[in-house]
């Protein structure tokens, strides 16, 4: 005959015969009481294992973004193209141009021509014929 019987917070079926002893069940109650309990033990640890490595991961996350990983700085497009286009035939022409190089890439070689091997950006800009676009 079954019958139940308390057993720490649950209440488990045992086989007639079993004694209680204490809070816990004696017997092969006991062993599968401690199996579940064993279970669960185990698994609400490997939950708290992840959650804590989801914490730790994010926390990472927000101290590297904190590290001054900010934007690289703005030039001053109009001054280095007025630089760089102070000595050419068409200033108004070489001048527009060299801003939107400088405006894409954030870089204006030095010198008033050449050194373009200092800014690849601004190299590699092309107009729509195939010519380099930046003076």
């Amino acid at each position: 005959m079954m019958d139940m019987r308390h057993c720490g917070n649950r209440c488990v079926r045992c086989e007639q015969g079993t004694a209680v002893v204490g809070k816990w069940l004696s017997n092969s109650c006991l062993v599968s009481v401690m199996a579940i309990d064993c279970k669960a033990l185990i698994a609400s640890l490997l939950i708290s294992l992840l959650l804590f490595q989801l914490v730790e991961a994010d926390h990472q996350l927000v101290t590297d973004a904190r590290k001054g990983t900010s934007p690289p700085k703005k030039i001053d497009c109009g001054g280095a193209c007025a630089a760089r286009c102070r000595l050419s035939s068409r200033p108004h022409l070489c001048k527009r141009a060299c801003g939107t190089c400088c405006a894409r890439c954030n870089c204006v070689p030095p010198g008033t021509a050449g050194n373009q091997e200092m800014c690849p950006c601004y190299a590699s800009l092309t107009t729509h014929g195939g010519k380099r676009k930046c003076p």
